[in-house]
C-alpha cells in the first residue's frame, strides 16, 4: 500500500498492478502513467556503469510498449485486450469471437473519440467491442453477464455504446433488427384484439427502434424490452388505458417475470419522458405523468428520427 490518495473514494488502498497504480477499494486506475522503477538516487561512489544499468532498468517514462506487429502499444490499450482475453476464457467464448473483438478495440481506440481516454475507459470499451462482437455473431451474452465475470469497475458503459454505435454504425446494423423481428411472434401469442394488432405493432416496433438507436437496450433481456413495449403500446391504442398498470397488463395477458417488467417499465418511463423534453410538437406540452405517457406515445413515434438526434445529441457527453 502507499500513501497515494483514491480520487475517486478517497481510499489509501492502492497498489502497483504492473507499473501502474490501481485502488484496491473501488478498482480506479490512479495513475495511467506508470512508475518509475529502478531508481534509487546514485550516491557519491555509485560509479558510472552502475548508473548506466539502472538507468536501463527504468520503465520508460511515455507509457509506451512496443510489439512486433505495431509500432507501440499504450498501457491502457494493452489492458483493454487482457481483459478481453479474460472474459473470453472466463465465458468460453470462442477463439474467433475473441480476436475479432480485439482487433475491433485496438481500432476505435485509435479514433479520436477513445485516443486519449484514461485506462478505466479503455477497458470499459473493451468490454464493450466483446459484447458487440458477441451478439453480432449471435453468441448472445448480456453485459451484465460481462460485469460479474470481472473484477474491473466499469463506467459510462451506455454513452461508450453510444460513441461506437456513431463511429461504428455496420456493428449494430444485424443486432438492431433482432428483437423487432421478435415482436409479431409476442404478438399474436397473447389474445391482443386483432382490429388492434397492426397499430400495436407499429407503436411497439417505432418505439423498440429508439431504444436501440439511443443505446438503451443493450446487454438487456429482449423479452422484457418487447413486453415493455407491447405495455406502452397497448395502452396508447386506447385512452381509457391509461391508467392501467403493468402488474394488470400481465394479469389480462398471462403474462410471468412482473418483477423484472416493472423495473423496466420504471426505467423507459424516464426515458419517454426525455424523448418528449426532445419532441417538437411536445416542447410546452406539460411533464408527462405515468398516466398520460401513453397518450403521447403517437406523437413520439411519429417524430422519433428527430427524437433520437436531438436525444442522443444531448446524452453525449
Amino acid at each position: 500500500m502507499s500513501q497515494q490518495q483514491c480520487p475517486d473514494c478517497q481510499s489509501y488502498d492502492i497498489v502497483i498492478d504492473d507499473f501502474i497504480s490501481v485502488c484496491t477499494n473501488c478498482g480506479n486506475v490512479v495513475n495511467d502513467v506508470p512508475k518509475l522503477v529502478f531508481q534509487p538516487p546514485p550516491s557519491s561512489t555509485t560509479t558510472a556503469k552502475n548508473v548506466a544499468k539502472i538507468s536501463q532498468q527504468r520503465y520508460h517514462h511515455q507509457n509506451l510498449i512496443k510489439s512486433p506487429d505495431q509500432k507501440r502499444t499504450t498501457a491502457p490499450v494493452l489492458y483493454g485486450i487482457k481483459l478481453i482475453s479474460t472474459l473470453s476464457k472466463n465465458l468460453d467464448i470462442s477463439k474467433a469471437i475473441r480476436e475479432m473483438a480485439i482487433t475491433l478495440f485496438r481500432d476505435v481506440s485509435k479514433d479520436k473519440e477513445f485516443k486519449n481516454c484514461s485506462t478505466n475507459v479503455k477497458q470499459s470499451l473493451a468490454l464493450c467491442c466483446l459484447y458487440v462482437i458477441c451478439n453480432q455473431e449471435c453468441n448472445h451474452i448480456t453485459l451484465t453477464e460481462l460485469f460479474k465475470n470481472s473484477d474491473s469497475v466499469f463506467k459510462h458503459v451506455g454513452k461508450i455504446l453510444l460513441r461506437l454505435q456513431k463511429i461504428r454504425p455496420e456493428l449494430f446494423e444485424k443486432s438492431g433488427k433482432k428483437i423487432e423481428s421478435l415482436l409479431p411472434l409476442y404478438l399474436f401469442k397473447h389474445d391482443f384484439v386483432d382490429k388492434e394488432r397492426m397499430t400495436i405493432s407499429d407503436y411497439a416496433i417505432g418505439l423498440v427502434w429508439m431504444w436501440q438507436e439511443a443505446c438503451l437496450i443493450q446487454g438487456l433481456n429482449p423479452i422484457t424490452i418487447i413486453y415493455v413495449a407491447l405495455f406502452y403500446a397497448w395502452k396508447a391504442v386506447d385512452q381509457k388505458r391509461s391508467s392501467i398498470t403493468i402488474n394488470e397488463f400481465c394479469n389480462r395477458f398471462g403474462i410471468s417475470n412482473r418483477r423484472a417488467l416493472n423495473e423496466k417499465v420504471q426505467f423507459f418511463f424516464k426515458v419517454l419522458k426525455d424523448f418528449a423534453k426532445c419532441c417538437p410538437l411536445l416542447i410546452n406540452s406539460e411533464e408527462l405523468t405515468k398516466n398520460t405517457v401513453s397518450l403521447r406515445i403517437d406523437t413520439i413515434i411519429s417524430m422519433k428520427r428527430l427524437i433520437i438526434v436531438q436525444y442522443n445529441s444531448d446524452n453525449q457527453q
